[in-house]
């Protein structure tokens, strides 16, 4: 009877009693091999915090507070918080192993909130981190208890109104569990809605001050009404005004400066007073106020600066030899000037060119607005020069305006 060879030379009955135990270590292997590789990929992938009913070699373990799910343990819901409050939870954990275990890092994952991690003592003080070394905030001796508190400032949430979701992410040198992941839920209700966010005043006449307004509009659960507005500071001006829009209220908020108004950066807060369903008092609305306050009457720029041409110093253009330009302007509402005259004081003043236009005269040539110009003419001779420029108006209160004016470089 013939025989069937494998290519190797064995009959084919003797190569499998032959490969049959390679086989049985082939599988045992990868059977070792997949329970590894399942306890790496389980704790590189942030697993669920363990509690002490399954918690011997654990690494750290959650235990659950009186205030948290001891179906969801590592799971905490602050629920509705209040904008502008901040929410406060504390953690507590144990180490299950045999051995000590290091805590490396706690990453919290969101700008808005901040962990702090305490050792427990056991006669109940707490100890802060080591910070003595890179990678090692605690070190938990086998039963020992380590504390995270953390604090969300719900105004830094950007998403208000809606499900916020976040993770605080613990790092320790556990073989067994070298990832822990705190998991907390919040809403922050945002009751109100400010259109513009604030009121910015651009320009602010010295002697007239100015106001601005917003319209502010409830929104969130917590059903706030607005109440009176608090105190405030000297110099500063707010109204407040209930209106009925699609059976919503909507308030008016007009704030502002009172004249005279320093010159500068101006700004104030107008804290509002705000009232829960209940009638107890809730956290007060703040609005900012700023604006910049400028002379009633005022030159762009506050002084003329005249250069050669871009073509190079000698050279004529339409512009003359060079050209400064500025603008007055008056910030007063309702206000116009009429500029009738002016007078060019200073050296070489007859080797000079000033013009002065009004942009959008109105009926009696006055204009809230006017360009003006200093042209170099091509007799010029001087290499630097200094001056003022006089300015006649027809006005009770502005009768003269005076800009300085300087020309440089024209010697290079």
């Amino acid at each position: 009877m013939s025989k069937h060879l494998s290519p190797l030379g064995f009959s084919m009955p003797k190569f499998f009693r032959f490969l049959r135990p390679l086989c049985a270590l082939s599988l045992l292997l990868a059977a070792s091999c997949s329970g590894s590789s399942g306890d790496i990929a389980s704790s590189s992938v942030a697993p669920s915090p363990a509690t002490d009913e399954d918690s011997s070699g654990r690494g750290l373990v959650v235990q659950v507070q009186p205030d948290e799910d001891p179906e969801r343990p590592g799971y905490f819901d602050f629920k509705v918080v209040e904008n502008g409050q901040y929410a406060l939870h504390t953690f507590v954990l144990k180490n299950s192993d045999p051995r000590d275990v290091t805590i490396q890092k706690v990453d919290p994952g969101c700008g808005c909130t901040v962990a702090r991690i305490m050792k427990v003592e056991a006669d109940g003080t707490r100890t802060p981190p080591l910070a003595k070394k890179p990678l090692e905030l605690l070190i938990l001796k086998p039963g020992e208890i380590a504390e995270i508190a953390l604090r969300v400032d719900t105004g830094e949430v950007k998403v208000k109104n809606t499900d916020k979701h976040f993770m605080v992410r613990v790092s320790t040198n556990s073989v067994e569990r070298p990832y822990l992941t705190l998991e907390c839920h919040l809403v922050v209700d945002m009751p109100w809605q400010l259109a513009p966010a604030s009121v910015n005043l651009p320009q602010v006449p010295e002697g007239a001050g100015a106001t601005g307004r917003i319209t502010i509009k409830a929104l969130g659960t917590a059903g706030l009404t607005l109440g009176e507005i608090r105190e405030l500071p000297e110099g500063a001006t707010a109204t407040l005004t209930r209106q009925g829009q699609f059976m919503e209220p909507v308030w008016v908020l007009d704030a502002g400066f009172t004249p005279p108004v320093p010159l500068g950066r101006q700004a104030f807060s107008v804290w509002i007073n705000t009232i829960r369903k209940d009638g107890t008092e809730g956290e007060p609305l703040q609005v900012l106020v700023a604006g910049t306050t400028t002379p009633d009457v005022s030159f762009s720029p506050g002084r003329m600066i005249l250069r050669p041409n871009p073509k190079g110093v000698g050279v004529k253009t339409d512009d003359g030899l060079g050209l400064a330009i500025a603008k007055l302007k008056t910030h007063l509402q309702g206000h116009s000037l009429r500029v009738v005259g002016f007078q060019i004081l200073g050296d070489h003043a007859d080797e000079l060119e000033f013009n002065v236009t009004p942009v959008r005269p109105n009926q009696n040539g006055g204009s809230i607005e006017w360009d003006l110009s200093l042209i170099a003419l091509d007799t010029l001779s001087a290499p630097s020069f200094t001056g003022t420029i006089v300015l006649e108006i027809d006005d009770p209160q502005y009768k003269e305006m005076k800009l300085d004016y300087v020309g440089l470089g024209f010697d290079q």
